[in-house]
């Protein structure tokens, strides 16, 4: 596959360096415009041969974006054996058995997973006027509405299984204990396995493989649960799958609706729609 360079805003640029150094006037040899731009603006240099592959990188410079383009770069294409040379105070070289390991450390000992203040999550409160309305969570109020708060969530299949990719969740009181839980849950939450939602059903709406986030989303979720109102936020997170040992970035936009059951019961609807311009916590660098 050659040589590839992602950049900082996690664009990939496949044996670009002449197209590179022509962009940014540097002249000098490739070797050397390879370190600059790895140890100087953020890029991630990564050459695949036949069983191995070869990644230069500077932590300190590792912008959350190159960092999952890398992801999903590493995933595509097998190697025996994985060297990275990493550039911290100089240049060190570092062998991996597999791209894991790799993602691992490199998670580890950059801050492309942090936030500028310390939280890995962050939601900021939307008002549901702001939706337009041909947006599929405007047609889920709509719906509600028209129910007078008694909406039936199979009557809305198509919409939250097509439209917003079957990212939603029932959530209600557990029956004989405090707390929330799963009374359904829907195919389209990609960042775990797609056995996680057959699983959850009817466990605690805490009980998630990343804790962190788990406990999160389930204050917010308790938050909204209590309000008894629709509510809409902007969510911008990093959620980490132990299974994988990867991170991965998730922003939607949430709306949680208020169910009235007919014994007279409360349950509360959850969905979400992927929104990847939403920006409002992630350092990148």
């Amino acid at each position: 596959m050659g040589r590839h360079f992602i950049d900082r805003y996690g664009a990939c640029w496949d044996d670009g360096a002449r197209q590179l150094q022509e962009r940014l006037g540097a002249r000098c040899s490739s070797a050397t415009f390879e370190k600059f731009i790895v140890r100087n603006l953020g890029f991630v240099s990564v050459q695949f041969g036949a069983t191995s592959c070869l990644i230069k990188v500077a932590p300190s410079q590792l912008s959350l974006d190159a960092y999952m383009t890398l992801s999903q770069l590493l995933s595509e294409v097998a190697a025996d054996r994985y060297a990275v040379s990493l550039f911290q105070d100089g240049w060190r070289d570092l062998i991996f058995p597999d791209c894991r390991a790799v993602l691992r450390h490199l998670l580890q000992s950059s801050d492309c997973g942090r936030r500028d203040h310390g939280d890995p999550f962050v939601t900021r409160p939307k008002a549901i006027s702001k939706l337009s309305s041909a947006h599929p969570l405007m047609d889920l109020v709509d719906a509600w509405r028209a129910s007078s708060g008694r909406l039936d969530v199979a009557t809305c299949s198509s919409l939250l299984n097509e439209r917003l990719g079957g990212r939603f969740v029932v959530i209600e009181q557990a029956p004989n204990a405090p707390g929330l839980v799963f009374s359904r849950i829907g195919q389209g939450y990609a960042m775990y396995d797609p056995g996680w939602p057959a699983r959850m059903t009817g466990y605690p709406i805490d009980c998630q493989p990343d804790a962190q986030y788990g406990q999160w989303i389930a204050r917010c979720l308790r938050s909204a649960f209590e309000q008894r109102e629709p509510t809409l936020n902007d969510v911008d997170a990093i959620v980490t799958n132990p299974v994988a040992q990867t991170a991965r970035r998730i922003r939607y936009t949430r709306l949680t609706l208020p169910l009235r059951r007919r014994d007279g019961g409360l349950q509360m609807l959850s969905a979400s729609l992927v929104d990847t311009g939403i920006n409002i916590g992630v350092k990148l660098g």
